[in-house]
């Protein structure tokens, strides 16, 4: 090698999309050399030239306020010390380097977890491994002085190379492109050894910014420029623009509660339907978003008690899921509803004295959401006395890509509420008047006694006779009460997604 010219920075124009008023966002961008010093600026012109900041909230959750041309925002890179973090980049798992071996098609790293490298990354390995030539070192490092000679040296010092990463044959493994077999006809690969406490690594061909942008409804469309800086630099370069757009609408989008009445948590469907939209089939996975805001409906749990919001990612889990959702159903019978990877509700953030609380359901990779298809979850929820029939209730979005595209939607929708009847929903008050439910007794059925020494009354269901089965309900009310011809009788049959209803007639 007679020579290297390394240039740090980020990769020039690069086109970054963020979905408007679909909760916080952050700015992921691609380099080479990156580090966790650099930060990124805002304008509406390109960088170096004076412009005002582009109107989009900057420090959220917990203290938004406008972006100013003075706003700088830090920037995280994956590294040993932060892997899968949550959106301040805190709350963040260790996977060091357990071991090194030299194969004849590249040098495999061993990690203590799944490092959430992907194909084509670049990586510096740090402090921890020993062996081979003070060469052959530096050469896996991915780090060499600019001095010969033995000892340390620190990164101002020294240039960084592209040492690739390529996905290896478990999760925990990855490979550098790197076949030290090559050099100087040698025969054998050095051996490397990795301490006990294991060895450092940063990815520093990809950097971005803490989960804290907001851009609000109506905010311009025009794209914004993102400038790029290293520390101790007045020097700005231009890493591309952020493009806020509105993915296309669903067809369709309801929430129905199974009863009109507030102060109190009921089940409700969320059911939705896909467009035309090519939706990807991500290597790193998809997710579903759901906004509840509190001027309209506030999410509970299954267990019906008020949500942990702010909950970190890698404290999320599959297990989350099935205390949030009490059911999901598809009209894919081959795929059914994509399996949830994790879900948690993110920090909840107020804009205009409206506090949005998020949900992310996490899906699967390979494994999202497809065109063309209906959906159905059921989750409890709390709507707000007053809410009319028709109203909007939550905003579904549909992000596409979190690995390649992580902050853009493949499709939206609000899904308006259906009260099936109602015209509103009813406060405590109003809800309370009527007859109260005294006693049911099912039709047709036998008795059985519970274990708890009770009875109930059970129908069998054969499925070659489900198409014309009637069921037949006798409810009285309680003791002093009367039914009133003029009331409504609303009966929710569980699980909700699995019944298909024909009329109904009371007498």
């Amino acid at each position: 090698v007679v020579g290297r010219l390394t240039i740090r920075g980020p990769v020039a124009s690069q086109e970054l999309r963020a979905v408007s008023n679909s909760g916080l966002f952050s700015i992921a961008f691609a380099g080479f050399g990156l580090e966790a010093t650099d930060t990124l600026s805002l304008s509406t012109a390109p960088c170096g030239e004076s412009a005002q900041a582009p109107p989009v909230l900057v420090g959220c959750p917990k203290a938004c306020a406008p972006a100013t041309s003075g706003t700088a925002l830090g920037v995280g890179l994956l590294s040993d010390a932060t892997v899968d973090c949550d959106d301040m980049w805190g709350d963040c798992k260790s996977v060091r380097i357990t071991g090194v071996e030299a194969h004849r098609d590249g040098t495999e790293l061993r990690f203590s977890g799944d490092p959430l490298l992907r194909d084509g990354d670049q990586i510096v390995v740090g402090d921890g491994v020993t062996g081979g030539s003070a060469h052959e070192l530096s050469t896996l490092r991915g780090r060499f002085p600019y001095r010969l000679g033995a000892g340390t040296y620190s990164a101002s010092e020294s240039y960084i190379v592209a040492n690739t990463i390529a996905l290896g044959p478990s999760a925990a493994s990855r490979t550098i492109r790197l076949d030290f077999r090559n050099e100087g006809e040698k025969s054998t690969a050095p051996n490397f050894t990795v301490a006990a406490e294991g060895a450092r690594w940063v990815r520093h061909s990809h950097g971005a910014t803490r989960r804290e942008l907001f851009a609000p409804a109506g905010a311009a469309t025009a794209p914004f420029h993102v400038c790029w800086s290293a520390a101790g630099s007045t020097a700005k370069l231009e890493v591309g623009t952020v493009i806020l757009h509105e993915p296309p609408a669903m067809p369709k989008a309801i929430l129905a509660p199974v009863a009109p009445v507030s102060d109190t948590a009921v089940p409700a469907v969320l059911a939705f339907q896909t467009g035309s939209q090519a939706y990807p089939v991500a290597p790193g996975g998809t997710a579903l978003l759901i906004l509840f805001t509190s001027d309209a409906v506030a999410p509970r749990m299954a267990d019906l008690s008020a949500v942990s919001a702010g909950v970190a990612r890698v404290k999320a889990s599959q297990a989350t899921c099935g205390s949030i959702l009490l059911e999901a159903w598809s009209a894919d019978t081959l795929r059914g509803f994509p399996l949830p990877r994790r879900c948690r509700f993110s920090p909840p953030f107020t804009q205009n004295g409206v506090t949005t609380t998020p949900l992310e359901i996490e899906l699967e990779p390979r494994n999202g959401l497809t065109a063309n298809t209906a959906y159905q979850l059921v989750l409890n929820v709390m709507a707000v006395p007053g809410l009319a029939d028709g109203a909007s209730a939550v905003r579904i979005v549909a992000m596409d890509d979190l690995w390649a595209r992580p902050n853009a939607a493949v499709e939206a929708a609000t899904a308006t509420l259906s009260l099936l009847g109602a015209s509103q929903v009813a406060d405590a008050a109003s809800a309370a008047e009527g007859w109260h439910l005294g006693a049911a007794e099912l039709l047709g059925g036998t008795a059985h006694t519970t274990p708890g020494g009770g009875s109930v009354d059970l129908m069998e269901l054969r499925r070659e006779s489900l198409g014309s089965v009637a069921l037949s309900l006798r409810l009285s009310a309680a003791a002093g009460q009367t039914v009133s011809t003029t009331e409504v009788i609303r009966i929710a049959f569980r699980p909700l997604t699995q019944w298909r209803l024909n009329a109904a007639s009371v007498r």
